[in-house]
């Protein structure tokens, strides 16, 4: 079994429409941090350096001059997995014997690498916490 992931609708789902920044860089830092099954491949849209890199058990995938639809259309096997919340691309991975899980499920279900937890606080935050708790104890 093979987990494709819609690599843009889950970058806009999660970051929205930032035009300042690559999400799809933003997106594949956060995706980074957890642990996914060995055939998982993020897929989106567009050219890159690359065609297909792998990271771990994530395997980044652009879709040159296809959509990222096509491309996991094309790829999914009976029994696969396909993550979005896009409804055309939901039905054609059930049409074709695939399985579905919404954005949200997905991201719920991610568990952290080992070793992984939150990120240490810097020193700016540090300061920022001790000035709001001292604040806090002033007024008590």
């Amino acid at each position: 079994m093979r987990y494709y992931i819609d690599g843009n609708n889950l970058a806009l789902f999660i970051f929205g429409k930032d035009e300042k920044t690559d999400v799809r860089t933003k997106l594949l830092n956060y995706l980074l941090r957890f642990k996914f099954p060995k055939l998982t491949t993020v897929v989106f849209d567009g050219f890159e350096a690359i065609n297909e890199t792998r990271s771990g058990s994530l395997n980044i995938l652009f879709s040159k001059n296809r959509s990222a639809d096509q491309v996991i259309i094309e790829r999914i096997k009976k029994e696969d997995v396909v993550v979005t919340n896009d409804r055309d691309l939901q039905t054609k991975c059930k049409l074709k014997g695939g399985k579905t899980i919404s954005l949200n499920d997905f991201l719920m279900g991610l568990k952290p690498k080992v070793g992984e937890s939150e990120k240490p606080l810097s020193t700016s935050d540090i300061d920022k916490w001790m000035k709001i708790f001292s604040e806090n104890k002033k007024t008590e």
